[in-house]
Formats: C-alpha cells, sequence, structure tokens
C-alpha cells in the first residue's frame, strides 16, 4: 500500500470518529433537553397543557379559555368559537405558543383546546393533521370549519377564525 493510500485510509477513519461522537453528542444533547422539558411539564396533563387559565374559565361559557382537550369542549362552540391546538412537547414552534397562550388573554367565547399531536392520532386523522402546530377550527358537532398552521399569538389566532 502507498503512503498516500494509508494516509487516505487514515484520515477518512479519523473523520469517521469525529462524525461519530458530533452524532453522540447531539443525540446526547436532545435526550437531556427533552428529559429537562418532560420534568418542566410533568405535572401537566398532556405535552404543551394549559393549566394557569384551567381552572379559572373553566365553567364560565362566555370567559375566553386555554385548556387541555376534552371531548365536552365541543360543545363550547354553541356560544363560541372552538380551535384545537395540535401541538407536542418536543415542537419549539408550539412551545413558543403556549407560552404565548398562557401569557395572553383569551377572547371572550373563544376556547382553545390543546391536542396532544403524539396521543391523539384518531383526532390527526378525523381532521387531516399531519404535523404538529395545526390549528383546527370546529362546531359543537365537531365538524371542521377550518384548518390553518403557524399562528404563535392571540392576534394571528383570531385573525385566522371564522366568525
Amino acid at each position: 500500500m502507498s503512503k498516500n493510500n494509508k494516509n487516505r485510509k487514515i484520515a477518512f477513519i479519523a473523520l469517521a470518529v469525529v462524525v461519530s461522537l458530533a452524532a453522540g453528542i447531539a443525540i446526547l444533547l436532545i435526550l437531556m433537553a427533552n428529559s429537562k422539558s418532560e420534568s418542566i411539564d410533568s405535572t401537566t396533563p398532556a405535552s404543551t397543557s394549559p393549566t394557569k387559565k384551567d381552572s379559572q374559565n373553566a365553567t364560565n361559557q362566555t370567559a375566553g379559555v386555554y385548556k387541555s382537550y376534552e371531548a365536552s369542549d365541543l360543545s363550547r362552540a354553541e356560544n363560541g368559537q372552538v380551535v384545537l391546538f395540535f401541538n407536542a412537547k418536543w415542537c419549539s414552534t408550539c412551545q413558543a405558543a403556549n407560552a404565548n397562550f398562557l401569557k395572553q388573554q383569551i377572547p371572550e367565547n373563544l376556547t382553545i383546546a390543546s391536542v396532544d399531536y403524539d396521543k391523539n392520532t384518531a383526532l390527526k386523522q378525523k381532521y387531516g393533521v399531519t404535523y404538529q402546530h395545526t390549528f383546527v377550527q370546529v362546531d359543537a358537532n365537531g365538524n371542521l370549519i377550518k384548518k390553518w398552521s403557524g399562528s404563535s399569538n392571540i392576534d394571528q389566532l383570531n385573525d385566522q377564525i371564522v366568525k
């Protein structure tokens, strides 16, 4: 084997080791970030489930509310709008929207129901949701009125809602 080929082989092996180490570090960082967010969210019932406004507004039909999804939420559409927010714990844009929804005033007669993207396969199929950070406005019978993605605050969400 020539010296040039031997040097190429050593360089290739060194590169493979560096790439493997980088991949391992990246995986470790992702796992650490996920375990950190799980420990933060361990008291909430769904992935990015709101809790702050659940107890404040759950009994008041006219006050706006951001809450964890329950099938009974659809009945709230009789007196206002209901929007399902399909989101995931691992989705950074979902987490940003979740934080905004928790700190912003929800308009009267609006219910935003947080749906765990990873756990609610039947709802995803029913509404044709194929990726997280999707919003679905529904009527009191659960029929789809409108579907969209990307709203990250109440103003953007409110602009999309069919009145």
